[in-house]
C-alpha cells in the first residue's frame, strides 16, 4: 500500500483542484476508489474526508490483514 499512496500524493500535485487541500472529501473518495477490496471495505465505513486520517486507517488495516498485528480484544462484563 506505501507504493500506492506514495504514488497517489506525488500525481495530485499535478491536479488543481487537491492542491490547496480544501477538497478533502473528494481526494479521499478517489483514493479509496484505488485501495484494495479488503481494506476498501473496512474503511469506507468511517466516511473520512481527511487523508492524513485515511492514510493512517488504511495502514493499520494493512497490518492487521497480513497478521503482524493482533485484532484489538474487547472485555465485556
Amino acid at each position: 500500500m506505501e507504493g500506492y499512496t506514495s504514488k497517489f500524493i506525488e500525481l495530485t500535485k499535478y491536479y488543481p483542484y487537491y492542491r490547496n487541500g480544501e477538497n478533502g472529501e473528494d481526494i479521499c473518495a478517489q483514493f479509496e476508489n484505488g485501495l484494495r477490496a479488503n481494506i476498501c471495505i473496512v474503511v469506507s465505513v468511517f466516511q473520512l474526508t481527511d487523508l492524513p486520517t485515511l492514510l493512517t486507517k488504511c495502514r493499520t488495516c494493512e497490518t492487521i490483514a497480513k497478521g503482524k498485528q493482533a485484532y484489538p480484544t474487547f472485555r465485556g462484563s
